[in-house]
Parts: structure tokens; sequence; C-alpha cells
């Protein structure tokens, strides 16, 4: 395999499983809510726990939307304000 098509099967490969880990995360979230109110004395005893989990989840998940559109990002192309050559 040349370089190049390695390098796009490496990324691709990559995005995936970032993919995967953000969809993992949400679930688990979901889940952690579900069992909450399913089980809430036991919630109430292990609140900071189950924050610290959720906001780590989700933390992931953001990651994932950022380095998902910071190629966007970074790839516009800007309009120059009305008026402006």
């Amino acid at each position: 395999m040349n370089e190049e098509v390695k390098d796009m099967f490496l990324n691709k490969k990559t995005f995936e499983n970032r993919r995967r880990m953000a969809w993992i995360s949400l679930f688990a979230i979901l889940l952690i809510v579900i069992a909450s109110f399913w089980l809430p004395t036991t919630a109430l005893q292990i609140h900071s726990v189950i924050e610290t989990i959720v906001v780590t989840l989700a933390a992931v998940i953001m990651t994932y939307m950022g380095t998902t559109m910071l190629p966007v990002a970074f790839t516009r192309k800007t309009k120059p304000p009305e008026g402006e050559q």
C-alpha cells in the first residue's frame, strides 16, 4: 500500500472508532439516567459518582463533535462583508 492510501485508511478507522466511542457514551448516559429513575434511593446515595461519570461521558461526546467539526471549520471559506471586496 502506498503511504497516502494507508494514511487515509488509518484516518477513517480512527474516526469510526471515535464515533463508536461517542455512541457508546451516549447510550451509557441514557442507561444511567434510566437506572437512577428506577433505583432512586441508590442514586441518591452515589449521586456524586454518577455526576462524575456523566460529565466524563459527555466530555467524550463533545470531544468527538469538536474533532469532527475542526477540519470543516479550517477549510471553510469566509465571505467578505458586504461592501468590501
